[in-house]
């Protein structure tokens, strides 16, 4: 039986004559049937509008193979409508606005006659999309557009689009386009909207003009900000315009969890403004709102020890999550990280309820315990990614992930931007010297600090002369804890909720292995990855034979080869560690390779965003 070709109904609002129209059907022909109907006039700003008052004719003006051209003298939505009710022979496979001449982007979204188009189709289910080149002129040069729009529709032809979202695609007046962006809409509004004139026979009357005021010029995931860069604003749009908000309950289980999944909240309030929270988390979640359950520190067991000496408050807290998660019936539940905890509660909702459960930031079982692929495919309905290595790693296991950037990149940047104070500023609040700054991150669990901290302080004794040691307190910890481990003969200052600010200052660092190394990379300080456990020569041992990566610190990870020492295990002394950072503060050669590794690094990872872009995916996905 032989394969009918796609239906695709065209209109625009700029009329059937306009030029945009008539390069759009020349870029679609030969990709299938192609039936237009069109107003046979300009009827810019239409956006919705339908025709009640009087009757609505249509005209065939042209008829070529697979190509049949109609005239309405109705809207554009009367366009869609009508040729959906008299002349398609079959429902359509797309339908498609455009190309319009002016940008539709932001808030022109909602007055756009070729968006009604899209959003007509969409109404009644069928894959819609919209085209729109910012130039208002009939003679507007649409050549550098076709290739995408041609190559945007085969994608909507193959795949299709989910029901109630259409596409609101933009191009900026250039034959230069840097590529497609995924957007979201502009905040924005037009100001000073009317012209006043007088008229030569008395009285007045108005022209409509206006300026946009954008109420967020610097937002880079905004269709504005894509426009303006040379990038084609590719802006997802949805039909349900309904002021609800979602359930979104998260679990986090550490203080770099905190971080990450407090931004991620802040980033779901833009997607949906009525969201309401509700989580195992810390301070810098409650800060934004929602209901904590538990805090964090209560669940933080780190080591084989004191998790099994935990066990019952452990089974309590895991207990009291998932009753509390079936009370509350959220739309989503949301894990990040903590994998131990997290893919058991995956587990039980999975099993219990019929809960969508999300992964964000996902378990490193590329390190070891690779077995627990089958609990994620099992369990989790996404997984989003923030390490590159990562999709072509669940790939390999048959488990699509999304990368959506890395949200350390994102609360660095967002840091740097809002913090741009200086060195004198830093000492002068803290009470330090002038000295240069060696930073020391030894963990943010009690065993970390135990184990690394002594140590730490003992290589970097040696430079006090010409340095200070500053040690990055860990969120939530006790300050006196931080007494037992601590030389009194070597002079070091502790510092709370400053880690950011103290990295920002730090001309080296000795950190712990974890997301303080790629974080400590991001704000280009040199370090030494010490990570000391009282079994180093079993734990060589495992690395060498069990663990299924190279490297434990993020940055080599990106990397895929050593950037910065890391001292683990049996190889973590003191001599190893105060060796590395005298090369790393006097050696500028060594130094600067390192720094240089830094910047290929940030480049890997992609610019700020990762939280934005997973908070899109994740609201598209919760409204399919």
């Amino acid at each position: 039986m032989k394969k009918e070709k796609p239906l695709i109904l065209l209109s625009n609002d700029d009329g059937v004559e306009a030029k945009g129209l008539n390069e759009l059907i020349r870029g679609l022909r030969g990709m299938g049937e192609i039936i237009v109907m069109a107003p046979d006039g300009p009827r810019s700003g239409a956006s919705g509008a339908i025709t009640s008052e009087h009757p609505v004719k249509y005209y065939k003006v042209r008829e070529e193979e697979d190509l049949t051209v109609y005239k309405c003298t109705g809207t554009p939505v009367d366009c869609v409508k009508l040729a959906l009710h008299t002349v398609v022979p079959r429902r359509p496979d797309v339908v498609i606005g455009g190309i319009n001449h002016g940008d539709n982007s932001s808030v022109n979204v909602h007055y756009s006659g070729t968006m009604g188009v899209v959003i007509e189709g969409c109404l009644k289910g069928i894959s819609s999309i919209g085209y729109s080149l910012c130039n208002h002129f009939a003679d507007a040069d649409f050549s550098s557009s076709l290739p995408y729009i041609r190559r945007i529709t085969e994608q909507v032809l193959e795949h299709g689009l989910p029901l109630g979202i259409c596409l609101n695609v933009n191009f900026p007046d250039t034959a230069s386009l840097k590529g497609v962006r995924i957007c979201r809409q502009t905040n924005g509004a037009w100001i000073n909207e009317w012209k006043r004139s007088l008229h030569p026979r008395g009285g007045e009357y108005f022209w409509l003009t206006g300026e946009f005021d954008n109420y967020e010029p610097e937002a880079e995931d905004s269709d504005h900000w894509a426009l303006g860069h040379g990038y084609v604003a590719v802006t997802p749009t949805q039909i349900d315009v309904t002021a609800y908000g979602m359930k979104y309950y998260l679990i986090v289980g550490e203080a770099s969890g905190d971080l990450h999944a407090s931004n991620l909240m802040r980033a779901l309030i833009q997607e949906d403004p009525e969201a309401e929270f509700r989580f195992f988390g810390g301070d810098l979640m409650t800060a934004v709102g929602g209901t904590r359950v538990k805090h964090y520190k209560e669940l933080a067991y780190m080591g084989f020890i004191p998790v099994l000496l935990h066990l019952r408050t452990i089974f309590r807290n895991m207990k009291e999550c998932k009753q509390d998660i079936v009370r509350w019936a959220p739309d989503v539940v949301i894990l990040v990280d903590y994998p131990g905890f997290n893919l058991k509660i995956a587990e039980f909702i999975k099993k219990q309820t019929k809960i969508p459960v999300y992964y964000y930031i996902s378990p490193k079982i590329w390190a070891w315990k690779e077995y627990r692929i089958k609990n994620i495919k099992r369990d989790v309905d996404e997984l989003f990614s923030i390490l590159p290595f990562e999709v072509e790693f669940f790939a390999g296991h048959q488990y699509p992930v999304h990368y959506v950037g890395n949200p350390c990149v994102d609360a660095v940047d967002a840091y740097c931007k809002e913090h741009p104070d200086g060195f004198p500023e830093f000492v002068a609040d803290n009470g330090l010297s002038e000295k240069p700054v060696i930073a020391l991150l030894a963990g943010s669990r009690k065993q970390e600090i135990k184990d690394n901290l002594p140590m730490m302080l003992e290589a970097a004794a040696p430079f006090t002369k010409d340095y200070q040691l500053v040690l990055a307190g860990a969120p939530g910890m006790d300050p006196a804890y931080y007494s037992d481990y601590i030389n009194p003969n070597v002079p070091v200052k502790i510092i709370f909720g400053q880690t950011y600010r103290l990295l920002q200052h730090a001309q080296a660092a000795l950190v712990t292995s974890g997301t303080a190394t790629l974080e400590t990379a991001l704000f280009r300080v040199p370090q030494v990855v010490c990570y000391y456990t009282p079994v180093g020569k079993f734990i060589a041992f495992l690395r060498r034979h069990i663990l299924k990566v190279k490297y434990i610190s993020l940055v080599n990870l990106v990397a895929d080869k050593e950037v910065v020492r890391e001292l683990v295990a049996d190889t973590m002394t003191v001599d190893n560690v105060r060796s590395e950072l005298e090369s790393l503060l006097y050696n500028k050669v060594y130094r600067n390779k390192v720094l240089e590794e830094y910047d290929r690094i940030i480049q890997i990872l992609g610019p700020a965003g990762a939280s934005g872009t997973a908070a899109r995916e994740m609201v598209a996905l919760l409204k399919k």
